[in-house]
């Protein structure tokens, strides 16, 4: 059985909407790793940082207030070291 022309347009249409769509896909999920990727790298530096100011002996709360975190955060970081 033959397709008619408008049945031929409209799969092609169809597979065209599922190309957009798979590549609005991978934009996003690339977007949203480059994000995590950021926020991440972030909080490491942020961690390196409490633990250096630790080491030179500031107390916690003025590395909490400094590094703009709460006390048992830097707490809990002091406990990784």
């Amino acid at each position: 059985m033959s397709m008619t022309v408008r049945e031929i347009l409209m799969e092609k249409g169809e597979q065209r909407g599922i190309e957009i769509g798979e590549q609005r896909g991978i934009e996003i999920g690339l977007e949203q790793g480059k994000q995590l990727g950021y926020e991440r790298g972030d909080l490491y530096r942020k961690c390196e940082m409490v633990k250096s100011m630790l080491r030179a002996g500031l107390d916690k709360a003025q590395v909490a207030e400094i590094a703009e975190m709460s006390v048992s955060e830097v707490m809990e970081i002091a406990s990784e070291m």
